[in-house]
């Protein structure tokens, strides 16, 4: 805890370790590292997943979705690719290679944010609500709320598994946190305002979307919806 009693919880910043080009400018959704970057962009009669490196300016498989469904939330979970549709209430199963849909599973409410904890996938709908399930309803289902202080943090948006916490950025703000995956509390909260120093005013960027976790590197990515960059990013103490 920083600050004495000032914050309730840890307060955390960044330093920017590269940039790299964000192929495509892409409407971010899912975000993951899986052997590079893969990335959903949502939008009605144009969704994709883009697979690239960091750095390329280009991507190198880039595979549309059914102009029927919004790409949201995406997450490696097992062998496959899971893949969330917003407010169509369909998850696809992908082929991790190819990209081509193997299966699908219906699930209720919308679907926003999605990753794997290895063993059940976790949903985030924009509220304050995650949602731990099975595809395969080996494993009981389960939710946690998600408070601060005791209030409920809303518009959970992606979400990333990282060395046993769930990562989550809030939408419409610069902010993350990191949350216990049992409690639903969170333990610390991350300023990202400064990835937005880097963008130039002229740019339409929205807002920020997407962490990926390199865990054999340990390298930390994130982006923001039509941004033109990709920050690798380190966590930092904020000062006193």
């Amino acid at each position: 805890m920083m600050g004495g009693d000032a914050w309730s919880v840890e307060q955390l910043g960044i330093e920017i370790v590269k940039q790299h080009p964000h192929p495509g400018r892409p409407f971010t959704q899912g975000f993951l590292f899986d052997k590079g970057l893969v990335e959903s962009s949502g939008g009605y009669g144009k969704s994709y997943i883009q697979r690239y490196q960091p750095g390329a300016f280009a991507a190198k498989q880039r595979v549309a979705v059914n102009a029927d469904y919004f790409a949201e939330g995406m997450a490696k979970h097992g062998a496959s690719y899971y893949l969330l549709t917003w407010k169509s209430r369909v998850m696809l199963q992908l082929d991790p290679e190819s990209m081509e849909e193997t299966g699908r599973t219906l699930y209720s409410g919308e679907g926003w944010g999605l990753a794997s904890d290895g063993r059940q996938l976790l949903m985030s709908n924009g509220s304050s609500r995650i949602r731990f399930f099975d595809p395969f309803g080996v494993v009981p289902e389960r939710s946690i709320n998600v408070s601060q202080d005791g209030k409920p943090v809303n518009r959970l948006n992606e979400l990333e598994w990282i060395e046993d916490k769930i990562f989550a950025n809030i939408w419409l703000t610069d902010r993350a946190v990191i949350i216990d995956p049992q409690s639903g509390e969170v333990t610390a909260t991350i300023d990202l305002s400064l990835l937005r120093k880097d963008l130039h005013k002229p740019d339409k960027v929205d807002v920020i979307n997407g962490f990926a976790w390199d865990a054999e590197s340990k390298r930390l990515f994130v982006t923001g919806k039509n941004w033109p960059l990709v920050f690798e990013i380190r966590l930092t103490q904020s000062p006193d």
